[in-house]
């Protein structure tokens, strides 16, 4: 099993014969979006969130893709949980999307887990979020920018899987979805995030709880971070003047099944279940 960027040895583990099928509950989080640039850009949105139970064959390798984070105005990339089913012969993949662009001066912002918030001028319009649709929904819109006076210019927030990015106001660029909060791991951890939008003066706005802010540098009006910033499958801020966007963080895959006996190589024990966490792409192999 690869995890972490490296190999990780099974231990831990009985002789006995492994139960088979087993049901394993997922958190598949993509990669979030980089925030808009140049000119008052949108925030990004965050990365797709799913979670569920499936049951699988514990006898087969199981494929785990994580998404990167988006670059400045760029999307997120999916993150993939692809399995064999418990019937020990169908091949089922569950995917989370890329979080969707900031939007900004030349680009409009994009639809994905959640959608990128909009610029201020035509392409204003912040994008739809769980797109592709998913039952539950893994993720929300972003928000729309506003130019006021013809002088004052705000991006809209970057949606979240807690919520819509915020509008843009007269005085103030949108707010970033809020990301949600997931113990799978053993500690309550924030994801997908959306960024908060930049503007033409100092009044860039907050990243949702779990949104990244736009660390890039410019002048004043980037969009400032979220409480618990820069977690797994955050949106990137949008970029204030000519500075770029904030770039988005990049997801993860975590799988959980029952008993502290471990049935694939690798992870750790937590609460009584077997855990495993996976930062960037590898593979779940059996015992």
């Amino acid at each position: 099993m690869t995890m972490f960027g490296y190999n990780v040895l099974g231990f831990g583990v009985g002789s006995s014969a492994p139960p088979n099928p087993v049901t394993v509950t997922y958190l598949i989080v993509a990669g979030g979006a980089g925030g808009g640039g140049a000119y008052q850009g949108g925030g990004g949105g965050g990365g797709g969130y799913r979670t569920g139970t499936i049951e699988i064959d514990a006898n087969s390798q199981q494929t785990i893709t994580v998404g990167a984070g988006g670059a400045a105005s760029s999307s997120g990339a999916n993150s993939v949980f692809a399995t064999i089913a418990g019937d020990g012969s169908t091949e089922v993949s569950v995917t989370s999307a890329g979080g969707g662009r900031g939007g900004n001066s030349s680009q409009v912002a994009l639809a994905g887990g959640s959608g990128g918030g909009g610029n201020y001028n035509e392409q204003r319009f912040g994008k739809a979020g769980n797109t592709p649709s998913t039952s539950p929904s893994q993720g929300n819109a972003g928000g729309n920018g506003l130019v006021t006076n013809g002088q004052y210019y705000y991006g809209g927030g970057g949606g979240g899987i807690g919520g819509a990015g915020g509008n843009a106001t007269a005085s103030l660029a949108g707010a970033g979805g809020n990301g949600t909060a997931s113990s799978i791991t053993g500690a309550s951890v924030i994801y997908s995030g959306g960024g908060g939008g930049g503007s033409s003066g100092n009044y860039g706005g907050p990243g949702g709880i779990g949104g990244n802010s736009n660390t890039s540098g410019g002048s004043g009006g980037k969009g400032t971070a979220g409480t618990n910033a820069h977690t797994r499958g955050s949106g990137g801020g949008g970029a204030s003047e000519a500075a770029a966007g904030g770039t988005g963080f990049a997801g993860t895959v975590v799988i959980q099944h029952s008993g502290a006996t471990r049935l694939f190589s690798g992870g750790t024990t937590v609460g009584g279940n077997s855990v495993y966490i996976f930062t960037s792409t590898g593979t779940l192999d059996p015992v």
